[in-house]
């Protein structure tokens, strides 16, 4: 009864999931606004496409 180990995560990969399973969708909406706001109104970032 050994769990399966899955693929080595890249740092960006395990944050993403550690948010995913310990903040509520709305709070991970809300961080994601003031980032965008912020990184906006420093100018920093530019016009990335997802």
């Amino acid at each position: 009864n050994v769990p399966e180990v899955g693929l080595p995560q890249s740092p960006r990969t395990t944050r993403r999931n550690m948010l995913k399973d310990e903040l509520s969708e709305s709070l991970r909406q809300n961080l994601l606004w003031e980032r965008q706001s912020r990184n906006r109104m420093l100018g920093i970032g530019g016009n990335r496409v997802a």
